[in-house]
């Protein structure tokens, strides 16, 4: 007993340095990209190109591949969030290209196997696991790009799909994909098969990410059409808080395929800016505020409880994204630099409210 004890608290003491690590890259990756966005905030020289892979990988590339090692309850699985983590941290502290983004490439492999023998074990339905081992892909291929010397813009749409694959696969899980109308999942058949193909032909031909976008079109219509969130909407509290929160992600999911469709491959400037935002903050960014609550607490073994005030981050988030998606729009910086502030305010109110509700839990159960 006192055996299964220490193992316990060894495996929670993992994920607490897991989240710590991950969070810190949240911050960092924010602070960066409040200084490129113009917003007047000094950072690192020379830490610019840190931005992304902190965001993506550090951040939600971490988050996700611990809910799995937690899910297999493997000691190895929790190698990929550490190795996620620790290589997006060394690329801002100015470790050599080839060595973080190989970490970084690691580390998706790492996620690859976890995922392989969770579908060795589960018995549940096998389209999830498809669409996961999708976007499990594209990570360690994205990281493969940037560590062999290719552009970081080249790895984003990568780490784009990786993410959107990811997501998309654990909603179809809640929903049980046979429940959802035959239309439906030929919207996600088609989107996920499209969002891949156009990627893969990005390797050859820049205009497979317009390809990719129509993709990330037709996935973003399938969540607005099917998600499980639009059959529990009513039952308030934090199911409805995560019904807002998906939904809404969806929908910059639909205007970011637009915007893919639009603008094809880029490398920088307002369109570059808008292109990977409306996924990465309305989409992504949105999905974990409203996932946090039920993340949070099987990750800490502990009740994350759900307040009302969770809708301060989730507004802010999506008006100052909408200022930001102006901005880039009109080619107006003071509005991307008030939207990149924006965006940033809603991520430091989430980590302030999360970390607020962890405390209540633990005074609730002391």
């Amino acid at each position: 007993m006192k055996e299964a004890r220490e193992v316990k608290g060894r495996s929670v003491a993992a994920r607490v340095l897991a989240m710590a690590l991950g969070g810190l890259a949240l911050l960092l990756g924010t602070w960066v990209g409040l200084g490129r966005a113009g917003a007047g905030i000094p950072f690192p020289r020379g830490t610019s190109g840190a931005h992304g892979p902190l965001m993506a990988l550090g951040f939600l590339g971490t988050l996700i591949s611990l809910e799995r090692a937690v899910a297999l309850r493997r000691s190895w699985a929790y190698l990929a969030p550490f190795a996620s983590a620790v290589g997006s941290l060394s690329l801002f502290l100015g470790a050599p290209r080839p060595l973080g983004w190989g970490v970084l490439v690691g580390a998706g492999a790492l996620f690859l196997a976890v995922l392989a023998v969770l579908g060795l074990v589960s018995r549940g339905p096998r389209l999830p696991l498809v669409l996961a081992l999708l976007g499990g892909f594209c990570w360690p291929l994205g990281a493969g790009l940037a560590a062999i010397g290719r552009p970081v813009a080249a790895a984003a749409w990568w780490f784009a799909g990786f993410l959107v694959l990811t997501v998309v696969g654990e909603r179809v899980e809640l929903a049980r994909i046979g429940a959802v109308p035959w239309q439906a999942a030929g919207l996600l058949a088609a989107g996920a098969a499209v969002l891949v193909g156009g990627l893969a032909l990005s390797l050859v031909v820049r205009d497979g990410v317009r390809v990719a976008g129509f993709g990330l079109f037709l996935l973003g219509l399938f969540l607005l059409l099917a998600d499980v969130g639009r059959r529990t909407w009513h039952l308030g509290g934090l199911a409805r808080f995560s019904a807002v929160a998906v939904l809404a992600g969806a929908a910059w999911l639909v205007v970011g395929g637009l915007a893919w469709i639009r603008w094809g491959y880029q490398v920088a400037g307002g369109a570059y800016d808008l292109e990977l935002h409306t996924v990465f903050l309305g989409f992504a960014l949105s999905m974990v505020f409203g996932h946090a609550p039920v993340v949070g607490s099987a990750l800490l073994g502990r009740t994350v409880p759900f307040r009302e005030q969770n809708y301060l981050h989730l507004l802010l988030l999506h008006l100052s994204l909408v200022l930001r998606f102006l901005g880039d729009l009109l080619a107006a910086r003071y509005l991307v630099a008030v939207g990149t502030l924006g965006n940033a305010l809603a991520i430091l109110i989430f980590l302030g409210s999360l970390h607020g509700a962890l405390l209540a839990s633990g005074k609730a159960r002391s």
